[in-house]
């Protein structure tokens, strides 16, 4: 390797300091004996490193050849040393990039120092490869000394991902920690409208909807501060004025102090998203107006029917010729088959708008279904059609479940039997649904004898207003619902519901549901009875409120209770009842929900706030409505009616109701109340008036689950009671309370509502 001489004396100087040489006068001697192999060895040690390096090293004259080459070119480029040398080394240069190298070298030749830039050389394959340039030259040489690095492949990376920033449908950035945009892609300008210069000029917050600026401030700082990844919505002007939504997901590069982020034009979507919006709230809309419509009209239909069919009731318990009687029957049928008509409608309709529900509770299968068997028999007898029920032994007598929603798909399956049947019998089963192995899954069918279902027309008989044959309504009556009713609540109940039938041979009807076993004992007939059992008289003395804008309705109830001794006292509207009832005590109030001046539940909310400040217990509340529509129900729990009835109202439901509920505040054998004494702690005393009301108020809560037979939170209200009434000095409380709380236990509705009772004539005795 010839290397100029006048390069070996610093040459010489970079070894001697790197190796610790010094020019001790002792070793002189030494060091010029071996003087002279010094450049020997340091020519092969440097040669070496130039044949062994793998970047391209060269050495070029002034004059535009290369001088020498390292076997680099050669394994890169394909050409020999030969090839390379004999040219100018202008000629291997890419077309384009010719000039840049012509300039690069004119700065060497020039003086300039030591330079980097990038040009591509021709291989042998007639493919370019990228170089990148570090040169020095020596003018006193006539020389450049120069290395050259491959980057092809970095080369091809880089224009790759400038494809993509370039072709890229999102809003690439760049963003310095000063908030303005040091790079962006093409798609800016496309979606927004302004040039990359435009948008570098100003702070990235310029662009922003003025609504949305504060929370993308917020958004920028957080991320300089956390320095993680964040993500946020946000407006954009457009050139033309107008705002496009984006999304943004931004990441921090702190060592660079620069935010590369991407923006997502969600413009579509969002629109999308506030039309569907908007599609939802008058879906909603109307969904209410739909449901008031149900309820009004379940109100203005069930309110006259509840006099015609209490009417009727009444007029059969009078002294009635053979002819009248038959008088009676018939406009009771009437009445009965136009209420199984209406309730069809409403149940299908509360169905298809989503606002029937399921009630869970505790209930014995073989007497729901002798409940069933009761009802359906006199249908059953009157055309001379058996009806038989049988439960499989391997059947749970107590589930849990909706007992009324079963019973009501049993008793339109049921009734559809029997309509289609004139002779034979209907068998209706339960049995362990072979499809399922969990405890509680059921399989029931109803099996006639009637006139059977043609095949074709098995997969439509579920739909609404639909029979098999238009000669059978004519023939058969009904409307067509109760098979879609039943259909509907038996998937409500997560089962199914399929027929199986020969026109002419009977037809059976099966459907699944899923209950579930409970651990609870059924009640025993002992207790039904003394919980139901109402004689004339028993209900003597109860001063009863009934507030009902019906003359009607009102005749109605008086007409019902005249015979068991209960004295009545009437209100036309809620305001009138909220005076009342605010002036004198009552043992019950039978309060209708819609009407003039003020309604049922406004009337009931005052009635308990003047109970709450007043410190008195709750008289109970029982709501009387002719809507179609559960909300209505739990809207009147919710406003503290202890529970309600449903228009039409039969006789024996009031009277059980009225027993069930009223609590007895004076009778005629009974003493009026007496106070009971109390001394209590002196420190507390300022706290136990408030302390008092509270375990009123529990009363009522207690009375309120008992109703809905939410055995768990009667339980979970009475232990929070015993355990505070001893430590305020009412030890009468903590007795009462735990007893309460063992009767939820054993799920004793009597033993509960007599303790309720007995709390509750405590608390209104008790003086401190």
């Amino acid at each position: 390797m010839n290397i100029p001489k006048e390069g070996h004396g610093n040459l010489e100087q970079e070894i001697r300091q790197v190796s610790g040489a010094t020019a001790d006068p002792e070793r002189s001697g030494e060091y010029r004996k071996d003087a002279q192999a010094m450049p020997r060895r340091e020519d092969a040690v440097l040669d070496r490193f130039f044949t062994l390096s793998i970047d391209m090293l060269c050495i070029a004259g002034y004059d535009g050849y290369f001088k020498r080459l390292n076997p680099a070119w050669e394994r890169v480029l394909g050409y020999s040393v030969d090839e390379l040398t004999s040219l100018p080394f202008l000629e291997f240069v890419h077309p384009d990039d010719r000039a840049t190298t012509i300039a690069e070298m004119q700065c060497l030749t020039t003086g300039h120092s030591t330079i980097s830039f990038e040009n591509r050389y021709r291989a042998k394959d007639g493919t370019y490869r990228w170089m990148l340039w570090d040169a020095t030259p020596f003018p006193e040489q006539q020389l450049i000394y120069a290395a050259a690095r491959d980057i092809t492949e970095r080369k091809h990376a880089e224009e790759t991902l400038h494809r993509f920033f370039t072709s890229s449908a999102d809003m690439l950035s760049i963003v310095g920690y000063d908030g303005y945009r040091q790079v962006v892609n093409p798609a800016w300008q496309r979606i927004l409208g302004f040039s990359a210069a435009e948008l570098k000029a100003v702070p990235l917050f310029e662009f922003i909807h003025p609504d949305d600026r504060d929370l993308a401030i917020t958004q920028f700082r957080k991320l300089l501060a956390e320095e993680r990844m964040i993500s946020f919505e946000a407006r954009y002007r457009t050139k033309e004025g107008s705002y496009r939504w984006m999304q943004w997901n931004a990441t921090p590069f702190p060592e660079q102090r620069l935010i590369y982020a991407s923006g997502r034009d969600i413009t579509e979507r969002k629109q999308a998203e506030q039309k569907i919006q908007k599609l939802k709230e008058e879906a909603d809309a109307a969904n209410r107006a739909k449901s008031e419509f149900l309820a009004r009209m379940s109100h203005e239909i069930r309110t006259p029917l509840n006099v015609v069919i209490g009417t009727g009731d009444l007029l059969e318990r009078t002294a009635l010729d053979n002819e009248q009687r038959k008088y009676v029957r018939v406009f009771q049928n009437a009445a009965n088959n136009l209420l199984v008509v209406i309730n069809d409608i409403l149940d299908l309709a509360k169905v298809e708008s989503g606002h029937l529900t399921l009630k869970e509770s505790d209930f014995d299968l073989a007497e729901l279904l002798d409940s069933v068997a009761e009802i359906m028999a006199v249908r059953a007898r009157q055309k001379g059609v058996g009806l038989i029920y049988d439960i499989a032994p391997q059947i749970p007598a107590k589930v849990r479940g909706d007992p009324e929603r079963l019973r009501q798909v049993l008793i339109n399956l049921i009734g559809n039997a029997i309509k289609f049947t004139e002779k034979g019998q209907v068998a209706m089963r339960v049995e362990a649904d072979s499809g399922s192995s969990e405890l509680g899954a059921l399989r029931f069918s109803v099996a006639d004898t009637g006139i059977g279902i043609p095949a074709e027309k098995l997969d439509t008989i579920f739909e609404a207003f639909t029979q098999a044959d238009d000669s059978i309504t004519r023939a058969y009556g009904g409307t067509g619902l109760g098979l879609a009713i039943a259909k509907r609540l038996v998937e409500l109940m997560n089962g199914r519901i399929w027929a199986e039938s020969q026109l002419g041979a009977g037809a059976t009807f099966f459907f699944t549901v899923n209950l579930r076993v409970s651990a609870a004992q059924p009640m025993s007939a002992e207790m039904q009875a003394t919980q139901f059992a109402v004689a004339p008289g028993s209900l003597s003395a109860l001063q009863i409120l009934v507030v009902d804008d019906s003359e009607d309705n009102c005749f109605l109830i008086r007409e019902y209770l005249k015979d068991f001794g209960c004295h009545l006292e009437f209100a036309a509207n809620g305001q009138i009842a909220a005076e009342k009832a605010c002036s004198k005590p009552y043992d019950l109030v039978l309060m209708d929900l819609r009407m003039p001046v003020m309604d049922g539940y406004k009337a009931t909310e005052r009635i308990r706030g003047w109970e709450r400040e007043q410190g008195r217990p709750p008289t109970p509340i029982i709501a009387l409505t002719a809507s179609a529509l559960e909300s209505e129900l739990q809207k009147a729990i919710d406003a503290g009616c202890t529970a309600s009835l449903r228009k039409p109202i039969r006789l024996l439901t009031l009277l059980e109701a009225v027993q069930k509920h009223a609590i007895r505040r004076c009778s005629p054998s009974a003493s009026p109340l007496e106070n009971v004494a109390v001394h209590a702690d002196g420190s507390l005393r300022a706290l136990i008036p408030a302390y008092l009301n509270k375990q009123r108020e529990a009363v009522r809560k207690i009375l309120s689950a008992l109703d809905r037979l939410d055995y768990g939170a009667v339980g979970e209200l009475s232990h929070k009671m015993s355990g505070t009434g001893g430590s305020y000095g009412f030890q009468q409380i903590t007795d009462i309370a735990t007893a309460i709380c063992e009767a939820a236990k054993e799920r004793n509705p009597g033993e509960i509502r007599s303790q309720v009772a007995k709390l509750s004539r405590y608390l209104e005795q008790v003086v401190i």
